[in-house]
């Protein structure tokens, strides 16, 4: 049997965590990083604090997990 993926077309993924400290600004400079350096394929999100960066996920078609 072939190796399994929990992403089609992968076989292996990274875990990226950040930490944006509440501050909006800091938040929309590291999601960005996300998407375009690290071509991330989800943000997963755990506070509802800071969402300003939302749009930038979406507009990327990048989705949202939790918050």
């Amino acid at each position: 049997m072939g190796q399994r993926s929990w992403w089609p077309g992968r076989t292996s993924g990274q875990l990226f965590t950040t930490d944006d400290l509440t501050n909006p600004a800091t938040a929309g400079t590291l999601v960005q990083g996300l998407i375009q350096t690290d071509h991330v394929a989800a943000i997963f999100d755990e506070s509802q604090e800071d969402t300003a960066w939302v749009p930038t996920a979406a507009a990327a078609g990048v989705p949202v997990i939790g918050g």
